[in-house]
């Protein structure tokens, strides 16, 4: 589905992810995930893979973070309680104990620049931008060690994209970008993603695409 991939994250480290549409971005992002099963290779977090970790688990910790929230049912602080029960969030509380530091989503959410009055509003009845920071700030309120995100700016205004950029400097992340000047601001590295090349053996297209940062 892609070229070959080679890369390790370092706690703190960023990367954004760049390629034209089509190449795998999303497919990528949702196999390290646990969402898709890889053809071959592995993706391992401290040195265990998600089998090893449970998926439940490994998903609670390498967060998969959509460019736009599903249709979703209720309102945003309904499906904040929802995930916070889940199996694999449970089972962090159980082995980080203290060292699990959640943030209450409201309070992410207002940094990003949405009122907390939309919490309690239907996900239809939320513009484009405010879902997608509303999810962001559920994502960054869990405090997983890696996000992973799916364009994470693109339904929002320079402004809007600017304080999520700020957030995100803090954390660790990989995320998809098509906005050649994000991984500057952002302080992060660069994975060029390209076609798989239809030539036996490797092209230079495809040496490009297989970097380790």
């Amino acid at each position: 589905m892609f070229n070959p991939v080679s890369f390790t994250l370092d706690p703190g480290d960023r990367l954004v992810i760049r390629g034209p549409s089509g190449v795998g971005k999303t497919t990528l992002l949702k196999g390290l995930a646990g969402l898709l099963a890889l053809d071959e290779g592995e993706v391992t977090l401290d040195g265990r893979t998600a089998l090893d970790w449970g998926i439940p688990y490994w998903r609670a910790q390498v967060l998969y973070v959509p460019q736009r929230p599903a249709l979703l049912p209720g309102t945003p602080w309904e499906f904040w309680e929802m995930v916070i029960g889940f199996c694999g969030q449970r089972k962090r509380e159980n082995e980080e104990g203290a060292r699990l530091h959640r943030e209450d989503p409201r309070d992410m959410a207002m940094d990003l620049g949405v009122p907390e009055k939309l919490w309690s509003r239907p996900w239809t009845s939320l513009s484009g931008g405010e879902g997608q920071r509303i999810l962001l700030s559920i994502a960054l309120a869990l405090n997983p060690p890696i996000l992973l995100l799916d364009e994470p700016t693109s339904a929002l205004d320079s402004a809007s994209c600017a304080l999520v950029e700020e957030v995100l400097q803090e954390r660790s992340f990989i995320c998809i970008s098509h906005d050649p000047n994000q991984a500057e601001r952002l302080g992060a590295q660069i994975l060029r993603m390209s076609a798989p090349s239809t030539d036996e053996g490797e092209s230079e297209e495809d040496l490009e695409n297989t970097m380790v940062v």
